[in-house]
Order: structure tokens, then C-alpha cells, then sequence
């Protein structure tokens, strides 16, 4: 006994493939995926330095990235580095630095990194530590955009007392910057 006939097994089938390309159709269009559209990345172990004498923002060397965006996209934006923050034997006072993301000159995510003192030092100090930036932009237009990391002394006494390194071949240490382009 034959229940089935060989124009409903056909129609079952065909039924299957529709129904899994229909399905497959929504799922892409309707529901886009989640993976990045671009991704830049710098990693750098060269020497970066920063006297408390400069006290306009530069840009770090060699921590910049440029990205052609689709537009209606996000820019996802990381930097992250290991730094040594020297103060030298008399520094009294405060040794503190600006760091910042710039989007096309612009600030968009910034943080410091400070020292305090009361006296003056009598020997000289090494501080090391992490830092960590992230920002996601607003939805952007399509276009080309300069990602750089700048960086500044926001106090002076006219002579070095202070010292930040974010790479140096003597520690091994990096800086990375890294840009994902994303979907809004």
C-alpha cells in the first residue's frame, strides 16, 4: 500500500526548499548579521613620550587610523596601552596628562594620568600602569575619517619634572589602537 504519491512527495519537498529560503531570506534581510563591516588595528612597541613641558595636545606618533565608512554605520574605537609615568628627584607638586580619542581632530573619549605630591621628592619615582580607552560613535555618514590618539601636559613649571612613556624598547611595553566599523 502506497499512502503517498509521488506528486505529494515532490510537494513536500518543494514545500521544504521554499519554506528554508523564505526562512533564510528574512533572517538576512530583515535581521542583518552582527559582524563588523571593517576592522583597523595598530599595535606599536616604538618609543612615545611626553615631557609635563608640552602643554599643547599633540598626536601620540604613529597612533593614527583612517577608515572609509559605508555611512549609517557606528565607529567602534579602542586604545589601550601600558605606560611608565617618571616623576624626577625635587618634582613638587602635580604631574598630570591628557589623553584623548579624536575623531577628525575632535575629542570624543578622553582620560588623565596624575600624580600628586606635597613635597618635593627626594629620589625620583616610576609609576607603571594600564590605560584604556573605548567610545562608539553615533550612526555616521558615509565618508573618511581620521582616528588619532592625542596627548598633552595639563600642568608645567617651565622645566622637566615629569615624564610619561607609552612605549619603550626597555619594557616591552604597546600601544594599540583599534577601529571597528559596525552597523547602526
Amino acid at each position: 500500500m502506497n499512502y503517498l504519491s509521488k506528486g505529494v512527495v515532490a510537494g513536500i519537498i518543494i514545500a521544504i526548499v521554499c519554506g528554508g529560503l523564505l526562512g533564510f531570506a528574512f533572517t538576512y534581510f530583515l535581521l542583518p548579521p552582527e559582524n563588523p563591516i571593517q576592522t583597523k588595528f595598530a599595535s606599536l612597541k616604538t618609543l612615545a613620550y611626553m615631557d609635563d613641558v608640552t602643554i599643547t595636545s599633540t598626536p601620540v606618533p604613529e597612533t593614527t587610523l583612517t577608515v572609509i565608512t559605508r555611512g549609517a554605520t557606528r565607529l567602534v574605537i579602542r586604545f589601550v596601552a601600558q605606560y611608565v609615568h617618571f616623576m624626577n628627584t625635587g618634582h613638587n607638586g602635580l604631574s598630570q596628562y591628557e589623553i584623548n580619542l579624536t575623531l577628525n581632530g575632535a575629542t570624543i573619549s578622553g582620560g588623565e594620568i596624575e600624580y600628586v605630591t606635597t613635597s618635593a621628592l627626594t629620589t625620583w619615582i616610576e609609576i607603571s600602569g594600564s590605560l584604556v580607552l573605548e567610545t562608539v560613535t553615533e550612526p555616521l555618514p558615509a565618508g573618511a575619517y581620521s582616528i588619532s590618539v592625542d596627548w598633552s601636559s595639563e600642568y608645567t613649571t617651565g622645566s622637566t619634572n615629569s615624564q610619561l612613556i607609552f612605549c619603550s624598547p626597555n619594557f616591552n611595553y604597546s600601544r594599540n589602537l583599534f577601529v571597528q566599523e559596525i552597523l547602526s
